[in-house]
């Protein structure tokens, strides 16, 4: 697979219900990104879902008097920065980070662990494992806690966790002061292209300048490529073209073709890529008087060309213009026959169109695009015929 990591972010708010965050530095449209928020209230708390954000996790332990939340989300143009909110008032740490793929390939959620509540005091942590069900995973080891406040002015910190790579955008601690209700930290570790199967991280190493001790919490999220093998997909095309004669007899107008293929695109599963490929066949028949008799033409993506069936056979003799009506008539009964048809991608976005779940009767749902929302048939206008 082909997952690759984009930047990170983190940050503390004080004494506060919500803490406002920024994405990582370079995000783009598309990027899988997680965000793990811990807040010190002191007491039970809930936390509230950013909009279009989906949860992963959330929680309060009481042991250590503070309380988690864990989102993520496919980011999409015009996103803004999240802000985390608690039922309660408390200090906030929180980190964020960001993956794509390689090969412009949906990332989704595959897998996410339990969360282990590490509540002794002390400077590491553990993590449990979560199962891969794809080849080629990344794992994120998200991870906050809670200072003892023994120590105070903490002036620098990191973080170990071995065979994983710390996101040091993503590290955040409250720095300054000697209360457990102010020091508190939160970092987000990642592997890429994990196996299959369970995944267990090692223990995380969490260490301060002051030698400061906390309570951690911390869990594991898989995240995968919507599936597919890279650059094995290939697609063939059957274009039936009609073509209208020059006035002069015996000779055959050189028609331009234009044609749009569609490409399995590589690791997407139902996303498909679009090139353009442009076809100029001639014809030429010694005695036709202007009746273009359709032939078929298989076009490969690579740019193959073969003829169906052998080459254009010869118009007939007679006919001249009654001839040239015959072929606007069969190119009319043909489009006819092309824009009954449902369409199989989105208009929109290219994306594939799905079957629609099961309905009320007369609803007129049919097919969907789950990216953009369009419907069929109530938002499909179907291809209007040229004049002719």
């Amino acid at each position: 697979m082909s997952i690759a990591y984009r930047a990170g972010s983190a940050g503390n708010t004080n004494s506060s219900l919500t803490a406002a965050t920024s994405f990582p530095a370079g995000w783009q449209p598309g990027d899988f990104t997680v965000v793990i928020g811990r807040v010190r209230p002191g007491t039970s708390t809930t936390f509230t879902t950013p909009a279009g954000w989906t949860l992963i996790s959330s929680g309060y332990d009481s042991t250590a008097g503070h309380g988690w939340c864990a989102y993520y989300r496919v980011l999409q143009s015009g996103d803004t920065a999240p802000v985390l909110t608690s039922s309660v008032t408390g200090n906030w740490a929180w980190a964020m980070t960001g993956l794509y793929s390689t090969v412009a390939a949906a990332l989704a959620l595959d897998a996410a662990s339990s969360v282990t509540l590490n509540d002794t005091f002390g400077n590491s942590f553990a993590t449990a494992a979560a199962a891969a069900s794809t080849a080629g995973d990344a794992s994120l080891v998200l991870f906050a806690g809670t200072g003892s406040g023994t120590t105070a002015d903490i002036t620098s910190y990191t973080n170990t966790l071995t065979g994983w790579t710390q996101d040091t955008n993503a590290l955040t601690c409250g720095i300054t002061g000697s209360s457990s209700t102010t020091q508190r930290m939160a970092g987000i570790c990642y592997q890429l292209a994990v196996g299959t199967g369970s995944i267990a991280p090692g223990s995380g190493s969490f260490t301060t300048s002051a030698a400061q001790t906390f309570r951690f919490l911390s869990l594991q999220v898989l995240v995968s490529e919507a599936g597919g093998t890279a650059h094995t997909a290939t697609a063939s095309l059957t274009v039936t073209p009609s073509f209208s004669a020059s006035r002069v007899r015996g000779h055959y107008r050189t028609a331009s073709l234009t044609v749009t293929p569609s490409f399995s695109a590589s690791r997407v599963r139902g996303h498909y890529r679009t090139a353009s490929l442009t076809v100029t066949p001639s014809f030429s028949t010694a005695r036709a008087v202007a009746h273009a008799r359709r032939a078929g033409l298989t076009v490969t993506p690579g740019f193959a060309i073969a003829w169906a069936g052998g080459a254009p056979a010869a118009a007939p003799q007679a006919g001249s213009w009654w001839g040239l009506v015959t072929v606007f008539r069969q190119s009319r009964e043909e489009f006819r026959e092309y824009a009954s048809r449902p369409p199989m991608a989105c208009p929109n976005d290219g994306e594939p169109l799905r079957n629609a779940p099961a309905t009320p009767s007369g609803s007129g749902v049919e097919l969907f695009c789950p990216y953009c929302g369009f419907r069929y048939p109530r938002d499909w206008s179907a291809p209007q015929r040229p004049w002719y």
